[in-house]
């Protein structure tokens, strides 16, 4: 029995096999990679959506509780009010002058805003009585769990210990009341129920004695009242901890008790880093974590969101992405064999007409009918021979029009105008006994000559450039006397760059000839170079006679070289046609030209 060979089976079978296998692996192929990039991109989007909103939730938090420290710390660094607290009184008159004077104006503030429930001054003066429930005797805040943690050892502190302590930001969410079980005739005692979060400020007299202890207690509600943001996903929880993981506030629950801790399964996977993210399943559910600390207050903010609510756009899209994969295959499937029989027939045809142009020929025409896929082939096979041809002919004009341009570029390293005048100058300072002029001279000549040759080469640094620039520009200096002034503008970093040799010098000697020598005074004349995004841009401006209606610079000549169209002209055949030059000029106002070119290292 014959075994069937794969080049024996006709090319209409082996199309369509291989036109449906395909299909049927890169519609599973791309389903399975657009899937799974859906499904990251949802992810990751989603993430970073939610670690903004939890950033401004932090952001937010802190910036209440800023706002109340910077208000208190008012408080304590009021000296006449601290010199009032801190006082021995000898007399009840004296204390009482003070306190309607001085230190009862601090507890106006509690009326003034809603957010804050009460003001209390824990005093260490015994001179000064108690009133009320707001300015009370300081053993009531050394009973407080956190007074300890927050000042313990102060009689041994030094004054860098007091300064430190005045700026240290003490923030505790508590449900601790340390007043007295009294008040003043007639006053109704302030009461905080439940929980709430308390600002601390010491009172510190001469940076060497605390004298009293502010506790700003301010509204719960009104720090945590707002952490879950309006439209949130169902199972979108937030959760507040302390540095020791204490729970202060969660979503989870209506009430929050303070001896709570975060569960382990949070607590767990929290590094050292002040934010971050993490997966967990907890009771089976898998939720995406993310934390953040506070940068002031310490506090661990975290965020809880199920991955389901996150991926349920994903799971749609993976259905339809099923769906299309089918439909897709059985069409394709379908129309294999009719487009294998066409193609076959009709790729015979095309491969016939193509065996005409292995001999080089040029001029043939490719005539296959169709707008199909093979007819649009032989269209683009047809306009590639012609474009060929279109090359052939600018490839052999650009070669002459590059071979003109050498040339005149040529003329311009030897300008011999240029040299009399130079040289003329020379020997002028050489008889008149100007030594050091005359030195100077020569070697900006030889430098321009030296940099102008470059041994050849078409290109050469931008900081060589700028350096041949400076010697032509220092000659024309001395000849000029006091008519020009040159100012360089050269971005750091840029002078190993590479560009064409000689593309500044005529436009510098432009500005001279038609600005300097036809107007009286001082012309400025200033060059820059500097990047721009991926291109080099060099510019030289003057302020001389200006031109009334600049022409383009494919168009302009300078009198006597070769000029801005010459450079023009080779920017663009060594970099392509979107460099140049491009100039800007107003009658009486000067001239700028910019030339541009990619960066080259």
């Amino acid at each position: 029995m014959k075994r069937l060979r794969i080049h024996d089976i006709s090319i209409k079978h082996k199309m369509m096999f291989c036109y449906g296998l395909l299909v049927l692996v890169s519609i599973l192929v791309m389903g399975a990679v657009f899937y799974s990039t859906m499904q990251k991109y949802i992810y990751e989007q989603a993430s970073e959506s939610y670690r903004q909103t939890l950033a401004q939730v932090v952001l937010n938090a802190e910036y209440k509780l800023n706002n109340y420290d910077r208000t208190l710390n008012q408080f304590v660094t009021d000296m006449p009010f601290v010199g009032a607290v801190s006082y021995p009184y000898k007399s009840p008159g004296d204390y009482s002058y003070a306190f309607l004077n001085t230190i009862s104006k601090i507890f106006e503030v509690p009326k003034k805003d809603d957010s804050i429930s009460q003001l209390i001054l824990y005093k260490d003066n015994p001179s000064i009585p108690e009133s009320g429930n707001s300015f009370i005797d300081i053993s009531y805040a050394k009973e407080a769990s956190w007074y300890p943690r927050f000042f313990q050892n102060t009689d041994a502190y030094t004054i860098n210990d007091y300064i430190a302590l005045s700026k240290k930001k003490m923030w505790i969410v508590t449900d601790e009341i340390n007043q007295p079980d009294y008040g003043l005739a007639g006053e109704k005692l302030a009461t905080t129920e439940g929980l709430y979060v308390g600002i601390i400020k010491p009172v510190i007299y001469n940076h060497e004695k605390i004298t009293g202890i502010f506790e700003l207690v301010l509204n719960y509600s009104s720090i945590f009242g707002d952490l879950i943001a309006p439209g949130s996903l169902p199972g979108d929880h937030i959760i507040v901890a302390d540095d020791q993981m204490g729970i202060l506030y969660s979503s989870y629950e209506k009430e929050v008790s303070l001896q709570s801790k975060l569960p382990a399964a949070l607590s767990s996977q929290i590094g050292s880093d002040p934010s971050g993210k993490f997966a967990m399943v907890q009771d089976g559910i898998q939720s995406m974590v993310l934390y953040q600390r506070g940068s002031d207050s310490n506090w661990l903010f975290l965020r809880v969101i199920p991955v389901d609510q996150l991926f349920a756009g994903a799971k749609a899209i993976r259905q339809l992405t099923i769906t299309v994969a089918a439909v897709c295959l059985l069409v394709s499937l379908l129309l294999a064999l009719m487009l294998a029989r066409m193609i076959a027939r009709r790729l015979s045809v095309f491969t016939e007409q193509m065996g005409r142009v292995e001999n080089l020929e040029l001029d043939i025409h490719v005539d296959i009918d169709g707008r199909d896929e093979i007819g649009a082939v032989a269209r683009s096979y047809n306009r590639m021979l012609r474009k060929i041809r279109e090359l052939v002919d600018q490839l052999t004009i650009s070669q002459q029009t590059q071979k003109e341009s050498e040339l005149k570029a040529l003329q311009t390293q030897i300008n011999p105008h240029f040299l009399y005048n130079t040289l003329a100058t020379i020997k002028w300072m050489a008889m008149d006994g100007q030594n050091q002029k005359t030195m100077g001279m020569v070697d900006h000549l030889a430098t321009f000559y030296r940099l102008s040759l470059n041994k050849g080469l078409p290109l050469l640094a931008v900081r060589d450039e700028i350096l041949h620039l400076q010697a032509y520009t220092e000659i024309q200096k001395i000849r000029l006397e006091e008519r020009i002034d040159v100012v360089y503008e050269i971005e750091p970093g840029i002078g190993h760059y590479m560009t064409l040799k000689l593309i500044l010098q005529p436009f510098v000697e432009n500005a001279i000839l038609h600005g300097a020598e036809k107007r009286k005074g001082t012309t400025t004349i200033v060059i820059r170079a500097y990047r721009r995004g991926e291109t080099m841009q060099f510019e030289v401006e003057d302020d001389g006679v200006g031109m009334s209606a600049p022409a383009r610079a494919e168009h302009f000549s300078v009198e006597g070289g070769y000029g801005i169209r010459n450079v023009h002209e080779r920017v663009r055949l060594q970099y392509g046609a979107e460099y140049g030059v491009f100039l800007q000029s107003k009658l009486g106002q000067g001239t700028k030209v910019t030339v541009v070119i990619p960066l080259v290292e």
